[in-house]
């Protein structure tokens, strides 16, 4: 059972990550008008498609769990606290989507 769920989430990385590197915008190279918040802006937004995969990946291990549990209070409640980490992943990556532009109104850029 184990290997079926290892092929499986190993084929939907395979199939999602070229959507993730794709998806990324890199860091921009030094020019004369680069300040911090395009710095920041930046770095939010090469991480914050890695929590929104990570979190992605989790909602669909928990899918597995759920599946897998059979009706076992143990496993089901594994599952429950997997959705819920996932949950949190999605609320960071909503969360660093929007903290570049608090701080561009804090420091009035």
């Amino acid at each position: 059972m184990n290997k079926k769920l290892i092929t499986i989430f190993t084929f939907s990385f395979a199939l999602l990550f070229p959507e993730i590197i794709w998806g990324l915008q890199l860091i921009p190279t030094p020019s004369s008008n680069l300040n911090i918040y395009t710095t920041i802006y930046s770095i939010f937004n090469f991480i914050w498609p890695i929590f929104a995969g990570a979190a992605l990946i989790t909602f669909i291990w928990a899918g597995f769990l759920f599946l897998s549990a059979q009706g076992e209070p143990s496993k089901v409640d594994q599952a429950k606290k997997a959705v819920m980490w996932a949950i949190v992943g999605v609320a960071i990556a909503l969360m660093s989507i929007s903290i570049p532009f608090i701080i561009k109104n804090v420091l009035n850029v």
